[in-house]
């Protein structure tokens, strides 16, 4: 059946008339006849001529043992879609992707589903309550477009990314839904924190999102025409367009968002370019990728440009922050104050400073170390978060000593001897007992994975020991080393930590990964180009405030200690736990890809008490006295960026397709989660090995060759995911 089935005119006028009806005929309702006030006719399910509908919507399907469904005018299209989303193998979109010339993956992601009643592709979009209001749905030709269910609502296609979306963390808001996959391809291509959406046309938008759109800059994506000019001017606001005046018109995402860009394209555009245009006529690569960020400028393409540096618009709101304590000598208000000095100061950054913060201020509790890498790319501005509690460690100041700092002890590297010194020396010059109840920061951790194999695994040694909280060494001119000494560490690091076998130490460090990179690099290296000549007494007023916080707030957390977490806390901690440790266990395999032994996933035990330790901490950075449940998402994002990997990413894909029961084959899978496929295969091997994935044989296809094996995440891991992402969901 490939066109849409005409009303009768014998249907009484309600039905005429009736959204509802409107809505299950457009996906294969041909009504058959009248029975009181109900219509009957061919159920879209089943294709058997068993549904009634009646005139309040509500519908059932008869044929109670074999379809049997039932529902009213708003449950139906979600009922229809899932459906067919079951139904649809990655190789029914595949003629779709190769007409837009977009990656299938992209099209997997975003839900689309292929109705063979019907031959049309259809994606949902939802409300902002996350119902489904429309299947957008269009049939291959030349030049079709895209349609909305007859008798729908309007809605948003990329739903379910945005409301998951990180405070700060930019939103593309783009025309249509070529755009918006198009744009998502180009942000996945430089491993851009973005999210792109799209209402469904130029100049559409809900005041009912507007809360999913608080807290993040704005980029507004419309094609280069009459209808996208009017469109960024109604939703961001114009001056002098549409009509002349000397003011900006407030469009209506500022009411949501203070930090506003718009596509700029080139003014020799041709009439109605727009993203799948760029991305057929640039490809897909890194550089395509920037080169399109470029175009996103903070005014109207029709404005006349001032001379203001896009880095100079308003910062984007962070929601997060729970009210300040009351009166404080220095508060974190304070610190992010002086950091603002030197850096742009991102929500990301935020999260940053308050997780490094909360790892210095919990060194002197009895509880398990938290050990803390801030994992980001040479030049990300690691460096700049750690830098201020060098002051008073001998490591930047020459004229204080080492000691000074009862919270945290700065080093720029780092070697075996010293942090256990065999020297017959007194005092004894090692690094460990001078560690106890304190914080180690560390500069760069980088240097120590580049170092010979033989020393870096005796500082592993060493670390190992520490993280349980004795140290032995004896060395060879008869000095024995005996410590009692646990801490902190916080240590910047480039993203080669992911090499580490976890067997080494890599198990006993969490991780923040910052992801913003790609976005702010200008905004860096403009920010780091501004500084060369900064004031040393501006970097010293920053450490004095610093200190001055912990001065302030350390003796304050330590008198109120630690209490044990209730029920709920622990069931959430323990879920974030195990999935991050199922997620990093690692397989011991030989040069030939053999596997030594079978891996054991460790019991998230450790990770559990580290993360309740960090979420104390950060509950009290801003002076509260309890558990802070604003400070859940950055503890589970910690627990997830502390399981980033290839493992990560392939349960991470499925999850966005919702767990789908068919599984997927290593191509599949090579593509979801954006792995090489030289390198997909031994992934998904270890995946299986480790309990991770599952194995199923999907039915012969046809008679050419064998069955092929498909994969999926065990039903554990499912609910393991589901659960420490349900508030996202």
């Amino acid at each position: 059946m490939s066109k849409r089935i005409p009303l009768p005119d014998w249907l009484p006028q309600w039905a005429k008339e009736s959204p509802h009806l409107f809505k299950l005929n457009w996906w294969g309702f041909e009504p058959k006849g009248i029975t009181g006030d109900d219509v009957y006719g061919t159920c879209p399910f089943c294709q058997e001529d068993t549904l009634a509908l009646a005139r309040t919507g509500q519908w059932i399907c008869s044929r109670a043992k074999h379809c049997g469904r039932k529902g009213n005018g708003s449950t139906f299209l979600e009922e229809y879609w899932r459906l067919r989303k079951e139904e649809t193998h990655p190789n029914d979109l595949r003629e779709l992707a190769d007409w837009r010339e977009l990656p299938l993956w992209v099209f997997m992601k975003n839900g689309w589903a292929y109705d063979p009643t019907t031959d049309r592709y259809f994606v949902p979009t939802h409300s902002a309550g996350g119902k489904v209001t429309d299947l957008r749905n269009v049939r291959l030709a030349p030049k079709a477009k895209v349609f909305s269910t007859k008798g729908s609502d309007e809605g948003l296609l990329g739903y379910r990314q945005l409301v998951a979306l990180e405070n700060g963390d930019p939103v593309f808001l783009m025309g249509g839904e070529w755009d918006k996959m198009a744009t998502q391809v180009l942000l996945r291509k430089l491993g851009h924190p973005g999210v792109a959406v799209s209402f469904g046309g130029e100049g559409h938008f809900q005041n009912a999102f507007g809360k999913y759109f608080e807290h993040h800059p704005v980029y507004l994506g419309y094609d280069h025409d009459e209808a996208g000019f009017k469109g960024l001017a109604r939703v961001g606001g114009a001056k002098g367009y549409p009509k002349k005046s000397s003011r900006r018109a407030d469009g209506l995402i500022r009411l949501y968002s203070r930090k506003v860009f718009y596509c700029n394209w080139p003014e020799d555009s041709p009439e109605g370019y727009d993203a799948n245009d760029f991305t057929r006529d640039n490809g897909k690569t890194a550089k395509a990728a920037n080169l399109f960020l470029s175009y996103f400028q903070p005014n109207h393409p029709l404005e006349k440009k001032p001379d203001v540096d896009p880095a100079s618009a308003p910062a984007a709101v962070n929601g997060k922050h729970d009210p300040p304590p009351p009166a404080p000598k220095v508060g974190y208000e304070d610190v992010e104050k002086a950091f603002s000095d030197f850096m742009e100061m991102t929500p990301e950054y935020r999260d940053a400073l308050r997780c490094t913060l909360a790892t210095v201020m919990t060194s002197g509790l009895e509880a398990e170390p938290v050990w803390l890498y801030l994992v980001g790319p040479p030049g990300g501005g690691k460096t700049a978060l750690l830098l201020p509690f060098s002051q008073g460690t001998g490591e930047e100041d020459d004229d204080q000593d080492d000691e000074d700092d009862p919270y945290s002890y700065f080093v720029s590297n780092m070697t075996p001897h010293a942090l256990v010194s065999g020297f017959m020396r007194n005092p004894d010059p090692s690094l460990v007992p001078k560690l106890n109840r304190k914080c180690l920061v560390m500069k760069d951790f980088t240097e120590i994975l580049d170092m010979n194999p033989n020393q870096r695994d005796e500082i592993y040694a060493i670390l190992r020991g520490a993280f349980d909280g004795r140290v032995e060494r004896i060395f060879g001119n008869g000095v024995t080393r005996r410590y009692k000494s646990k801490f902190n560490i916080v240590a910047g690091v480039t993203a080669k930590v992911n090499s580490i076998n976890k067997s080494s130490v890599g198990e006993r460090f969490m991780k923040f990964k910052f992801r913003d990179n790609n976005l702010n690099s200008n905004a860096k290296v403009r920010a780091a180009l501004s500084s060369m000549n900064r004031d040393k007494e501006k970097e010293r007023r920053l450490a004095e405030v610093v200190r001055g916080f912990l001065d302030y707030n350390v003796p304050r957390l330590l008198d109120r200690g630690m209490p044990d977490p209730d029920d709920a806390m622990t069931d959430r901690l323990m879920n974030a736990a195990n999935l991050a440790e199922f997620m990093r266990t690692s397989v011991d395999a030989n040069f030939q890809g053999e596997v030594n032994f079978n891996p054991e996933v460790a019991i998230g035990t450790r990770l559990a008490r580290q993360l309740y330790k960090l979420w104390w901490g950060l509950s009290h950075v801003d002076g509260g006295r309890e558990v802070a449940e604003s400070q859940w998402p950055i503890v589970r994002r910690v627990a997830m960026d502390t399981a980033t990997g290839y493992p990560f990413q392939v349960v991470q894909a499925f999850a966005e397709l919702e767990f789908p029961r068919s599984g997927f084959s290593f191509e599949e899978i090579s593509a979801l989660a954006n792995i090489p496929k030289s390198t997909c295969r031994r992934v998904v091997e270890n995946m299986e090995t480790v309990g991770l994935l599952q194995r199923t044989k999907e039915g012969e296809q046809d008679r050419r060759g064998p069955r092929r094996y498909l994969f999926s995440p065990i039903k554990h891991v499912q609910n393991l995911w589901n659960q420490v992402h349900e508030e996202e969901r």
